[in-house]
């Protein structure tokens, strides 16, 4: 049940309520009943409709431009400028955000690599499924290949690791792309198209890495 819901439905109760103390027998309950489900049937189901709209519109496969608040032709003064300093940084052009929360044992982290001056992909990786997790295209940590390929289709580029333990899969129509392992999603983003598909770093075609 979503909040909506139960806000309406406390409001409903609350003032049948009312309206039975003040009123008493002087009216036709059984009338006014009958009308009061008959609404309450026809606004939840509006409801239920709506959300399930709301979900589509947003899980739907469309083209990805931003990610945790970032967008893909930022600077990297306009990445700092939205996440502030980076926690780290394994070189000038590859900073990682951490947001997960040790003391539960989360590991999470957004990994920005910059390309040309402006930003190549924005990656997000944790180790558990999180609550604030971010989802994309309707998919989080855990979702499985073929839940992905089943909604996604075919995708553009499809890169494996050296030792064949991780997939990684590049939808060049949504600048999106995931990575696997053990048929588990463990790590997502967007990408710009322009610079190529997403790669392992020992994927045997070389190009651009995912970390």
């Amino acid at each position: 049940m979503s909040i909506g819901t139960g806000i309406f439905l406390s409001t409903l109760l609350l003032v049948s309520i009312t309206l039975f103390k003040i009123k008493g027998d002087s009216w036709n309950w059984r009338r006014i009943v009958k009308w009061v489900l008959a609404v309450s049937f026809v606004f939840l189901i509006a409801l239920v409709v709506g959300e399930r709209v709301h979900d589509y519109l947003e899980e739907r496969p469309t083209i990805q431009t931003q990610f945790n608040g970032l967008q893909l032709n930022f600077l990297p003064g306009d990445v700092k400028f939205a996440k502030g300093e980076p926690n780290s940084a394994q070189d000038s052009e590859r900073w990682i955000y951490d947001v997960g929360d040790a003391k539960l044992g989360e590991e999470a982290s957004y990994f920005i690599k910059f390309k040309n001056g402006k930003v190549r992909f924005i990656l997000y990786t944790a180790n558990v499924w999180r609550v604030q997790e971010p989802y994309l295209l309707g998919f989080k940590i855990g979702s499985s290949y073929q839940e992905i390929q089943g909604k996604l289709g075919q995708p553009s580029y499809i890169s494996k690791s050296a030792d064949e333990l991780q997939r990684m899969l590049s939808y060049d129509n949504l600048n999106a792309f995931f990575s696997f392992r053990q048929n588990q999603l463990i790590a997502y983003g967007i990408y710009q198209v322009s610079d190529g598909p997403m790669k392992f770093r020992d994927d045997p075609v070389k190009s651009e890495t995912s970390k």
